[in-house]
């Protein structure tokens, strides 16, 4: 049995998924000024709702940190999944950027959609739905994006014991889970390879 210390990625997966879910707010964001909603004075859409729940000279700041904090909670969940999910979690490219455009998607339909019919029952259209689409799928590339550029380099990494198997290279986090896999793959692979023998 030999002790190795490895990565811990769900941890680094939340990590590269926060980086990733504040970049992609905030790029989101200044393309949003390029495609204001109607009726708003050239206001994005998350300053406009702002403006409508009463925030008033606060609307600016408010909306931007409500935007930022969503956006990353959205890379936070993203990170999770990615953590959990074992095709996602090697480090193929292509994966993690159409994950992360699904989640774009995603997030058009169950923040956007929503949030536009609830505060701006008038100034929604096919136009703003489909303005509020391309910044939410931009969204959803950057951070994927982000977080493979975050995966491949390891900026941060924290790190769990891991116990490794001599035999196939494998890691376990505690020495039983390591001689049950030993003793169920190992030594009766090996007792059935001499009885046929």
């Amino acid at each position: 049995m030999s002790e190795k210390t490895i990565p811990n990625p769900t941890f680094t997966a939340i990590l590269f998924g926060l980086a990733g879910g504040i970049v992609g707010a905030l790029v989101m964001g200044l393309l949003a000024y390029a495609i204001p909603a109607p009726n708003t004075g050239g206001d994005p859409f998350f300053i406009a709702a702002a403006k409508i729940m009463g925030f008033g000279n606060l609307a600016w700041a408010f909306g931007w940190l409500l935007h930022v904090v969503t956006g990353m909670g959205v890379g936070a969940v993203f990170g999770i999944l990615v953590s959990r999910v074992s095709f996602l979690r090697n480090r193929k490219i292509g994966y993690k950027i159409i994950a992360g455009i699904l989640v774009g998607f995603f997030a058009w339909v169950v923040l956007f959609i929503p949030m536009m019919t609830l505060l701006m029952p008038t100034a929604t259209s096919v136009g703003t739905l489909g303005s509020g689409f391309l910044v939410n799928v931009t969204f959803g590339l950057i951070l994927g994006v982000v977080f493979v550029l975050g995966q491949s380099f390891y900026l941060v990494e924290p790190t769990v014991t891991s116990y490794m198997c001599k035999v196939c290279g494998n890691g376990f986090p505690s020495e039983n889970e390591l001689r049950d896999h030993q003793h169920d793959k190992h030594l009766k692979a090996s007792e059935e390879t001499a009885k046929s023998s």
